[in-house]
């Protein structure tokens, strides 16, 4: 939001709305929420001998730039005409963004369905990542259920976790802490076939209770 050239009083609103694309050597996407809104790739290696100066990279992409805009273009004008009979048994998250790429897999040459497939099991391994990154997620998947106070869960999750775990930066230190940790993680558990639910229902006791089973898969 800005002023017009700082010429008047009328304010300029610009909304933007753009992909962001988060790069680096190890997992920089563990939050849950996010983990849920992305797309997790991992580039292979570039051998010895493949490697490309930017010059090279600019003028092979030059060349091939007409046919991949040309590639895009026909899966927009396909998405277009089949968005509005596109309709997902289960969206995901990101519905809209599923249902746009499904209604342009015919004008890209895919297989009817085959999005969907590729991104649910992205979305799957993300998850898996997530609650790998997290020695909280680590332990709680590894419990059949749990139906207790934070404070117990607290400490039955450290009597499974190593030294190092325990003294970890990212291992929750008190029962409001590992309340925080475990809604952090909801969207990677529930990916996991874990429901999780949290509430203070406890005869007037303000610690929050909680509890989680496994579910199906959906």
């Amino acid at each position: 939001a800005k002023r017009e050239l700082f010429s008047d009083s009328d304010e300029v609103l610009l909304n933007v709305q753009r992909p962001v694309i988060l790069n680096g050597i190890e997992e920089i996407a563990v939050r849950g929420d996010l983990v849920d809104r992305a797309m997790i790739i991992e580039l292979t290696k570039i051998p010895d001998g493949r490697r490309k100066t930017e010059k090279q990279l600019g003028c092979a992409f030059e060349q091939h730039r007409p046919g991949m805009l040309g590639y895009l273009l026909d899966g927009v004008s396909g998405a277009l005409a089949r968005v509005d009979h596109v309709t997902l048994p289960n969206p995901p998250r990101m519905a809209d963004f599923a249902e746009w790429i499904t209604a342009a897999e015919e004008s890209l040459a895919w297989e009817p369905g085959v999005f969907m497939v590729a991104y649910r099991a992205n979305r799957r391994e993300a998850s898996d990542l997530t609650i790998d990154a997290s020695p909280v997620g680590r332990h709680i998947v590894s419990l059949p259920a749990w139906d207790g106070t934070s404070a117990e869960l607290l400490a039955r999750l450290a009597s499974l976790a190593t030294e190092s775990e325990r003294k970890s930066k990212s291992w929750p230190q008190t029962p409001r802490a590992l309340s925080h940790a475990v809604r952090c993680l909801l969207p990677s558990l529930r990916a996991a076939g874990i429901e999780v639910a949290c509430d203070r229902k406890n005869h007037g006791n303000r610690e929050r209770r909680i509890h989680f089973s496994r579910v199906s898969e959906s």
